[in-house]
């Protein structure tokens, strides 16, 4: 074993895994330095539960709380799984994106062709450019429980839901008349199952039904293929990806599709069968039986298992409790959402089936791959890091046949197969020539690279990626004198405006072209690879410069010639919260810096005050960082559960918004712990007298506090992530 390596710690056997064969065993890997966290972390994740109830007539009032295991989940409705909104039963309440069928399962590799327009009744809060849109991600089946009889939900009473984070079980109690329901509702970290327990004192109903979307007349009938007790639907939507589900509540009557559940306690177990798993029917029925056989218990047991590893890996102990809190539900929402098993990039917006998110995008992915990087858990990246990968074929189809450039462009937003969203089909628009996004791959690979320890083999696995992006970059650099530019159209930055659509040397895009240039350097030279082309990487990187964007302030604008304007989000920051090249520029940056704060607006994108918070911290600002995580909570309203996307443009009716999560747990991250510089600093933008934590910096896990202005290193151990 080479030195400094640490073995692979035993995990514990889960036998319906075992006995399936498709074990989640990268997302359970053993990571260096799980002991229990401290009492005052173990305090201060007990404290970030969600609690919360509901009034008849108050949905807006309500947040749906969220759960989900990667590769499934759902944003779930007040009565824990029961296709709920005021308007269907009547209420005449104002339809929300809330009240829009929350309980519907997502599938990352299941895809619909949708009439959004026929789905949005109020045109004054959302009215979409193209009526019908490729969604990356869609709900197969909805599902209704709920107590038998008419007083449901209009007479509910005493209704309470919680959401306790170190076990990951949705709670949810509430009393119609005389009879009392409590529900528990988790998805079962190994398999694509969603596992109910049902205790009444009234009888209840379940049915699930594979969901049509309004105008889609190409998809065709789901087909029931139910047997014996268990419930089986399979849906095929107009692309090509099958769902299956298969449903067992031992004890219940199965009529049809549905189930009559009599009083007393009860099971519910939903097994969902994934396209690019390649797990199919068999598959499906196979775990539902398995579940059925071992029984709620084990399965809670082996649920509350995976979560407690998850969060003995890290923590956060700060004296703001309200940033506390936010920090390990954003951990919680990152945990829930990331892909581990499914190759797919991450979704934009939490769970559930919302007007503004269709698509996954890179980007954003890249944002949560960081938080969870440096909170210590570099397993939730190896989906996406396969999946670029994978796609990287497609991506070199982009750049040859879209920009006609060398080397690969991965899209901007993009279903699994990532195709639907290329410039020509229904999705085309400026936004999509956001070249930048090729940078966070890159920074991206590089981070997860740096988790292992940078092991030759792991490195040389996604050196194409690293090689075919420089590529792109170096296609694109102009000659300027003994110099180059970047003049390349059509290109645009990522503050999305639309003033810097087509500008010469646009700022994140230089940005990203130097560090794509430099990493794939690094890269080739650890590997001894390609003398000549990381030459030639390292001679154009030094050839491309920052300054023609600066300013005569000494600020960076967005392009060259940008003597300022109004701005969607603080792209100019890209050069501190991606890269080091900030490092001797930081009176620019600064300046920067201070330029954005004035201009940009935060309203109108909820990772502006992520971006802000990071950038602060790296420049040594650790108030300003304070300050603008303190206003990421603009987007959010008490009791503090998720942030929205924007305030701007729809207020308070825009999907919950998971970049705007990731982009703040980096921003606290990096107040407590840095590694930019090549050596881990604790505390280095640090506002607050005391506090403490423990957090990844590159391969290194270190755990440490501040009392009383005093930094104490409690423990720093070289902890390279078993090889994947």
């Amino acid at each position: 074993m080479p030195q400094g390596r640490r073995p692979r710690r035993r995990v514990q056997e889960v036998s319906l895994r075992t006995s399936l064969g498709s074990a989640l065993g990268l997302a359970v890997a053993c990571l260096a330095g799980s002991a229990a966290p401290p009492p005052e972390a173990a305090e201060a994740l007990r404290d970030a539960a969600v609690v919360q109830s509901f009034a008849w007539g108050e949905i807006d009032r309500n947040v749906p709380p969220l759960i989900g295991n990667g590769d499934i989940g759902g944003v779930f409705d007040p009565f824990g799984g029961t296709h709920y909104d005021e308007l269907r039963y009547g209420t005449g309440a104002r339809r929300d994106v809330r009240t829009l069928k929350l309980t519907q399962i997502t599938m990352p590799d299941y895809w619909v062709l949708e009439d959004q327009s026929a789905r949005y009744l109020d045109p004054k809060y959302f009215r979409p450019k193209v009526p019908r849109k490729y969604l990356a991600y869609g709900s197969p089946f909805d599902f209704l429980l709920r107590p038998s009889g008419d007083e449901f939900p209009e007479k509910i009473l005493d209704h309470k839901q919680a959401l306790a984070l170190e076990e990951a079980i949705l709670r949810t109690e509430y009393r119609l008349g005389g009879q009392k329901v409590a529900l528990k509702t988790f998805f079962y970290p190994y398999e694509s199952l969603l596992v109910y327990h049902l205790a009444a004192t009234t009888p209840m109903e379940f049915r699930v039904t594979a969901i049509s979307m309004p105008g889609d007349e190409r998809k065709g009938p789901a087909s029931d293929e139910s047997a014996g007790d268990i419930v089986i639907l399979k849906q095929v939507s107009n692309v090509y990806c099958p769902a299956w589900v298969a449903i067992s509540a031992p004890g219940a009557e199965r009529r049809g599709d549905a189930f009559h559940i009599p009083s007393g306690e009860h099971a519910i177990f939903i097994a969902f069968g994934h396209q690019s798993l390649r797990q199919g029917e068999e598959h499906t029925v196979r775990t539902v039986k398995e579940a059925a056989r071992r029984g709620y218990s084990q399965l809670e047991a082996d649920h509350i298992g995976w979560w407690r590893d998850f969060w003995s890996r890290s923590y956060v102990v700060l004296p703001d409790r309200r940033i506390q809190q936010m920090w390990y539900r954003s951990i919680y929402y990152l945990a829930s959402s990331l892909p581990r098993r499914l190759p797919s990039f991450s979704p934009e917006g939490g769970y559930g089936v919302f007007p503004a998110f269709a698509g996954f995008h890179p980007q954003d992915s890249m944002y949560h791959l960081f938080a969870a990087l440096s909170s210590n858990h570099p397993e939730l990246g190896r989906a996406q890091a396969e999946y670029i990968l994978q796609t990287l074929p497609v991506a070199k189809a982009a750049a040859q046949n879209v920009y006609y450039l060398d080397g690969a462009r991965y899209p901007w937003h993009s279903t699994p197969g990532l195709l639907p969203y290329l410039p020509g089909h229904l999705n085309e628009g400026d936004y999509l020539h956001e070249h930048a996004v090729n940078g966070w791959i890159v920074e991206f690979l590089r981070r997860y690279l740096a988790a292992h320890g940078n092991p030759p083999s792991l490195v040389r696995r996604y050196y194409p990626v690293l090689r075919e992006i420089a590529m792109f970059f170096s296609s694109m650099l102009t000659p300027r004198g003994d110099a180059l530019e970047i003049a390349y159209v059509p290109s645009t930055g990522q503050e999305e405006s639309g003033v810097e659509v087509n500008r010469k040397n646009i700022f994140d895009i230089v940005v990203a072209a130097k560090w794509s240039l430099k990493v794939a350097a690094d890269a080739a030279e650890l590997l001894g690879a390609g003398e000549a082309e990381r030459s030639l990487w390292r001679e154009q990187n030094e050839r491309l410069s920052l300054d023609y964007s600066r300013r005569s302030d000494g600020s960076y604008g967005s392009f060259e010639g940008d003597t300022g304007h109004g701005q969607k989000a603080p792209s100019q920051l890209i050069g501190v919260v991606m890269t080091t090249l900030f490092e001797g520029r930081e009176e620019n940056f600064l300046k920067t810096f201070e330029h954005l704060e004035k201009v940009v607006k935060l309203a109108a994108c909820a990772w502006s005050p992520g971006y802000y918070a990071i950038a602060a911290a790296r420049l040594r600002k650790p108030h300003d960082a304070l300050r603008s995580l303190q206003a990421s909570f603009d987007f959010s309203q008490p009791p503090w559960t998720m942030f929205i996307e924007n305030t701007f443009h729809v207020p308070g009716r825009m999907p919950y918004y998971l970049a705007g999560h990731a982009l703040y747990v980096q921003g606290v991250n990096e107040m407590l712990l840095q590694d930019w510089s090549g050596e881990p600093e604790p505390f280095p933008a640090y506002p607050f007298q005391t506090g403490a934590f423990k957090l990844r910096a590159s391969n290194r896990v270190i755990e440490a506090r501040k009392a009383n202005g005093k930094v104490e290193i409690l423990s720093d151990s070289r902890a390279d992530v078993p090889l994947p």
